[in-house]
């Protein structure tokens, strides 16, 4: 946190006056869709303990802004269910869970529904341990439901469902098996 702020305070914001900005064009293309708020929604998983709709309102609400968002593995309602009632594009976000078997089968499921982009979260090899909903005793109803998780993909060691072994080999392997734009994340 302190890297953050340090290298926050590094950062001038300098207003400009008088340039003549009548016509402004913040519209951009990110993974294959037009943006015209250049920004986009992260997946929360947790999203239905804000509200009803969940992962829907959120696409909701990012369609009628302008922009796309990214649809979590562990969100609710089903992803089939997101696609099939937004009106614009959806990106959505794998954990690398299960083996090639699980991952091919998910990534397809993912494609039928109209999704445009997969992002792989890479940065959690394991599940993590959070201390503060162990000693709150929180499990969220998704945690319990997980609706996109159709069974149990087979488990690796027992830190959870995340596949510790993935690799760049399974990189490649993934990103061959599937037509949809790509973008990896590791924070």
């Amino acid at each position: 946190m302190r890297r953050n702020r340090t290298a926050l305070e590094r950062v001038l914001l300098r207003p400009q006056v008088l340039r003549g900005v009548a016509e402004r064009d913040t519209t951009r293309s990110l993974l294959g869709a037009e943006l015209a708020l250049p920004v986009v929604l992260a997946p929360v998983g947790g999203l239905a303990l804000f509200t009803p709709g969940g992962a829907l309102a959120a696409a909701r609400a990012a369609h009628a802004a302008g922009t796309v968002p990214f649809i979590g593995m562990l969100s609710s309602p089903r992803l089939e269910e997101v696609a099939a009632q937004s009106s614009g594009p959806l990106y959505f976000q794998l954990y690398v869970q299960g083996d090639r078997s699980w991952l091919k089968d998910m990534v397809q499921r993912v494609e039928s529904a109209g999704f445009c982009a997969l992002a792989v979260t890479v940065d959690t090899p394991v599940h993590p341990r959070r201390e503060r909903d162990i000693s709150n005793d929180f499990i969220p109803q998704e945690a319990r439901d997980r609706p996109n998780l159709d069974g149990t993909p087979p488990i690796e060691g027992d830190r959870g469902q995340h596949r510790a072994s993935f690799d760049w080999d399974d990189l490649a392997w993934l990103r061959g098996v599937t037509r949809l734009r790509w973008s990896s994340r590791a924070s």
